[in-house]
């Protein structure tokens, strides 16, 4: 009945979506100031898994919503056979968000469905058309097959009966989606609406083995317990049913068990928090951390770090040095040269390249050669074979 257009907000310069609703089909005086009570609640609703509402109204015999453009597509556009179980775990989870922020201010859903579960990019599953469902409903009887008061194929029991309805509605509703998107169609099928009522009313639920053998019994479980037909019997809120169906995802992966899924592969799984409605990623808390060899950084020793190591090679050497010439340093030191003038004077310094530190040997023995020499310049006489012994005895400079 309802028909949505593709339109822009001029003043913003943005795209939104129109929802309009034709009152000739239902001539009820009352309907449209009960439409402006629902909406204007509903669009009291801020959560990130709910399509914001910018404006609504009456217009030539058309009431209007105008709300965020969600150009992803619906959910029901993307079924075209059984859903990957952690895909279905991870978008019933957001819609499930969505019903217990709305259900803890007091707004209930009554029509939810795949084609109320626009796409944004990335997946991520946002609830529309709060509120208007009951705006509508009490206009339209229940014995109206295609009415607005719900859609017969996810219709709760106490729907069908025209009951008190509140939040337990909208997660038996929400499990025939879960059903329907495991099992590539909903649980019940009957072609007309006598035969959609009995079936919700009466029939069992199938279990999802019979549509779906590869899925786990615990999975099936879940779906029971939120298609039961008495209200006190289904999950007692949203929280309840997401929390079940992420502890059965958290599960290990039996062997050769492919229906068994890890959400950490799958994306981040997105809670809710029950005061505030704020959404939280708690994708990194249940994610595996990575397995492998430890990795290193890269890049050469640091430069303060090497003058501190080539400082103790040159200390432990003189200190090797030291030992080797039997504590004689402080005889030989007064004859070093102080300055490049005194060493031009009459003084020649010989050095040698220092030597690295053993890595794995022990010290050198004291025999070791020195590794600074300090000699006197006089020449030694030419005649001898054997030069005589220096004028200034030798000392071991470190």
């Amino acid at each position: 009945m309802a028909a949505v257009y593709r339109a822009v907000q001029p003043s913003l310069g943005r795209q939104v979506a129109i929802k309009v609703l034709p009152l000739g089909q239902l001539p009820d005086p009352t309907l449209p100031e009960r439409f402006r009570r629902e909406v204007r609640m509903a669009a009291t609703l801020l959560h990130p898994n709910i399509v914001p509402v910018y404006d609504f109204g009456e217009w030539q015999g058309h009431l209007f919503i105008v709300m965020a453009l969600i150009a992803g597509g619906t959910l029901k556009e993307r079924i075209h056979g059984p859903m990957p179980v952690e895909a279905v775990v991870r978008l019933v989870g957001q819609v499930a968000d969505a019903l217990g922020y709305a259900h803890g201010q007091g707004v209930f859903h009554r029509d939810v469905k795949p084609t109320n579960v626009p796409l944004a990019p990335g997946d991520w599953a946002m609830l529309s058309d709060f509120g208007i469902a009951r705006a509508l409903g009490e206009t339209t009887r229940l014995t109206n097959p295609y009415g607005t008061i719900g859609t017969p194929a996810y219709m709760a029991p106490e729907q069908w009966l025209g009951g008190e309805v509140d939040g337990r509605a909208d997660l038996y509703s929400l499990g025939i989606v879960l059903y329907e998107l495991l099992a590539g169609s909903p649980p019940f099928t009957a072609t007309t609406s006598q035969g959609l009522m009995r079936q919700h009313l009466e029939d069992p639920v199938p279990p999802l083995a019979s549509r779906r053998p590869d899925l786990p019994p615990g999975l099936d479980r879940v779906v029971q317990i939120a298609l039961a037909k008495p209200p006190d019997q289904r999950y007692r809120h949203a929280g309840e049913l997401k929390a079940a169906l992420e502890a059965f995802a958290r599960q290990p992966q039996a062997p050769g068990d492919s229906s068994r899924t890890n959400l950490a592969s799958s994306g981040p799984i997105v809670a809710t928090s029950p005061h505030l409605g704020q959404t939280m990623r708690v994708a990194d808390q249940l994610r595996t951390p990575d397995v492998g060899p430890p990795r290193h950084k890269s890049g050469g020793m640091p430069t303060a770090l090497l003058m501190l190591v080539l400082t103790l090679v040159v200390i432990l050497a003189g200190a090797v040095g030291y030992l080797a010439s039997g504590g004689r340093l402080g005889a030989a030191g007064a004859a070093l040269p102080t300055s490049t003038t005194e060493a031009a004077a009459g003084t020649t310094v010989s050095t040698s390249k220092p030597q690295s530190p053993p890595t794995s040997t022990p010290p050198p023995a004291p025999t070791a050669t020195p590794l600074f020499v300090v000699v006197t310049a006089t020449p030694p006489p030419p005649t001898p074979t054997t030069p005589p012994p220096p004028t200034a005895p030798q000392a071991i400079v470190p």
